[in-house]
């Protein structure tokens, strides 16, 4: 029987463009039914009528006098954007209630290039022990670094457990230190676990966070070593919605499979321009004052 696959995103705040692009791209690439948490309808984003996907609004919780749905962005210098991450286990909690052998978050800065599903179910069917399979960013094998920006759960008591255990120790280290982020609390709870195969961290090359995407070049440095083709893009290690837009757009019109040729509008262009600028300027006015 094949598995039942849900995937899931949360909507928090107007983000412009990125949802549109992020779930039409999720929908174009599966088959999986995809559901759209939310505190507030003005949050949710713009689709064309042929994207069928379902509403699933969430229970405010009753301290949550920071967060200002139908509002702007709040990006992680903001004191509102560590409360709207803890919404994430209640979504995920809503989503895995509904019954679905296996269920998808990702962020809406997440392009989907190719169907990961296949693959995802895949090795959770071939690796008993594991049932959640997560994006990383980890340089050093002895210093874990796990994202929640693109996160793969099985159905299971343990998944049910350790999203419990997570919404827990961060609604506690949130009251007792203020600003802590989902990535943190799932790293935390991976490290002091001892690094328990519950958890399988997913391979850079193929599930790449923003800082990979010089990778992906289609100019071959070395006759038949071509890059790898990644099955998502995650906007991610650049703040504001602005420049998370920009490398996404990058994304696509340089490296993705997606034949739209999405190109960076004249104003996205001049502002990458610009930020080229200052960047080369600031490198040679720090040559300069050696």
């Amino acid at each position: 029987m094949k598995a039942r696959v849900a995937i899931c995103f949360l909507l928090i705040n107007r983000m412009e463009a990125l949802p549109e692009i992020s779930v039409s791209s999720a929908y174009a690439r599966t088959g999986a039914d995809v559901f759209l948490g939310y505190l507030n309808e003005a949050d949710l984003p713009d689709l064309k009528n042929d994207i069928r996907v379902s509403r699933l609004p969430l229970e405010r919780e009753s301290d949550d006098y920071l967060i200002a749905t139908g509002g702007k962005y709040s990006d992680f210098s903001e004191d509102s954007f560590y409360r709207i991450v803890q919404y994430k286990w209640k979504l995920l909690q809503n989503v895995l209630n509904l019954g679905y052998d296996y269920v998808i978050y990702s962020d809406t800065d997440v392009y989907w290039n190719l169907d990961p599903i296949d693959e995802l179910v895949t090795n959770f069917e071939l690796r008993p022990e594991v049932h959640i399979q997560l994006q990383s960013f980890t340089d050093f094998p002895s210093q874990p670094k796990l994202c929640m920006g693109f996160v793969a759960l099985r159905n299971s008591v343990q998944t049910h457990e350790f999203i419990h255990e997570c919404q827990s120790l961060h609604a506690t280290h949130s009251k007792e230190f203020g600003r802590i982020g989902d990535d943190d609390i799932v790293t935390q709870l991976y490290v002091e676990r001892n690094f328990p195969s519950l958890i399988s961290e997913l391979p850079q090359t193929t599930f790449p966070v923003g800082r990979m995407l010089k990778l992906y070049s289609k100019k071959s440095v070395f006759p038949g070593l071509p890059s790898p083709v990644p099955f998502i893009f995650h906007a991610n290690y650049v703040v504001g919605l602005r420049n998370k837009l920009i490398l996404m757009k990058l994304f696509i019109s340089h490296y993705s499979i997606d034949d739209r040729n999405e190109k960076l509008e004249f104003k996205l262009l001049f502002v990458l321009s610009l930020q080229r600028l200052r960047y080369h300027l600031s490198r040679i006015k720090g040559l300069l004052a050696r």
